[in-house]
């Protein structure tokens, strides 16, 4: 099973990728758990130069660097899904539509587009919160978090490809479930919810592996 984060930053959804993965480890599952992008590579290291101020990147390259970060990681998931892995990735091909898209020069189509090869994920939570509550809750703001309007475009966006009216991978055989999360619940409540949903969706043949190994 594969399963992905999505929001505004500070939305939660980076705690709430930990608690899931934390709670399902407890409950003997093996998980992989991702975070996109990921700094340590070189590609990684890059994007973060870039969203620190450091150096500058047009919007077509930079998409095109978030892509290939997400493309360096592959096979590590398909090869812990075949092994039958819980994957869990905080961000993933989702957030180049929702912040990429926002720019008027480049197109969701084409965005979707370069990453079409992927592999997609069974579930895509989609954390919400108001661009006013993200705003408040960072600190140190990255270079797309001190606009509000960009963020609003970033926000409706994910909220168009919850709802479905959003779905430029669809062609490509993404049929992903998303659920809606209020970002703005007790972190609790939130947890056993996403806990609660994502346990009545794996495979009977994963808890059958994990009932005969315990």
């Amino acid at each position: 099973m594969f399963i992905c984060f999505e929001g505004l930053d500070s939305s939660g959804k980076e705690t709430q990728a930990k608690l899931l993965v934390k709670a399902l480890k407890k409950k003997k599952y093996k998980v992989l758990h991702l975070d996109f992008p990921n700094y340590k590579t070189p590609i990684g290291k890059l994007i973060k130069r870039f969203l620190e101020h450091k150096v500058d990147i047009d919007n077509g390259t930079l998409a095109l660097l978030y892509a290939a970060d997400r493309k360096y990681h592959q096979k590590v998931i398909k090869r812990a899904l075949e092994e039958g892995k819980i994957v869990v990735v905080d961000r993933y091909i989702y957030s180049n539509l929702a912040y990429q898209g926002a720019f008027p020069n480049i197109s969701v189509n084409w965005l979707a587009s370069i990453e079409s090869d992927v592999t997609f994920p069974d579930l895509v939570f989609m954390v919400d919160i108001p661009v006013k509550v993200s705003l408040k809750r960072k600190k140190k703001k990255d270079r797309y978090e001190r606009d509000k309007r960009f963020l609003e475009k970033v926000r409706e966006s994910y909220i168009e490809m919850a709802n479905g009216t959003l779905r430029p991978f669809r062609r490509y055989g993404d049929y992903s479930e998303w659920i809606m999360v209020d970002g703005t619940k007790e972190m609790k409540t939130i947890h056993e919810q996403i806990l609660q949903d994502v346990l009545e969706r794996i495979p009977r043949k994963e808890i059958l592996e994990e009932f005969e190994e315990g």
